[in-house]
């Protein structure tokens, strides 16, 4: 079956690609099989080059692939700030993550602070959905 635009890529391959992409790895679709592969990204510090050969070697093979990137550093801290508006303005955890994003080291302090905090799992929950969006965006821009 080929695929023409993202309404055919089922929501659970682009779920996987999400939940790739959001670990770091760049993912490769094809879109006729809806097979992946992944490699690490530039946030890897070290990796295997022969698993990524071996792995570009398959991705040649294909008619076509689609190159799936995880989100810049500033794409992700726009979806911290996102979510943190969602959070009620009385909220003690909201006012701790604000002042996490104005910290040097904001990632970690964001991380660090909603891991203990009522709100973890509606985290988890936004940012999947968030990546999602940004998997259907980069597969739509490539499709058109």
């Amino acid at each position: 079956m080929i695929h023409n635009n993202t309404n055919e890529i089922p929501l659970s391959v682009i779920k996987e690609i999400a939940e790739l992409i959001d670990c770091g790895l760049i993912c490769y679709l094809n879109p006729d099989t809806l097979e992946i592969e992944d490699i690490p990204g530039e946030s890897f510090i070290s990796y295997d080059s022969d698993i990524e050969e071996e792995i570009f070697s398959k991705i040649d093979k294909w008619e076509s692939f689609i190159k799936i990137t995880p989100p810049e550093s500033w794409e992700v801290f726009n979806i911290m700030e996102e979510f943190i508006e969602t959070l009620p303005n009385t909220s003690p955890t909201k006012q701790k993550l604000d002042y996490a994003l104005g910290r040097k080291r904001p990632f970690m302090y964001f991380k660090e602070t909603i891991e203990t905090s009522e709100y973890r799992s509606l985290w988890f929950e936004f940012k999947n959905r968030q990546f999602i969006e940004i998997v259907k965006r980069q597969l739509d821009s490539d499709f058109f």
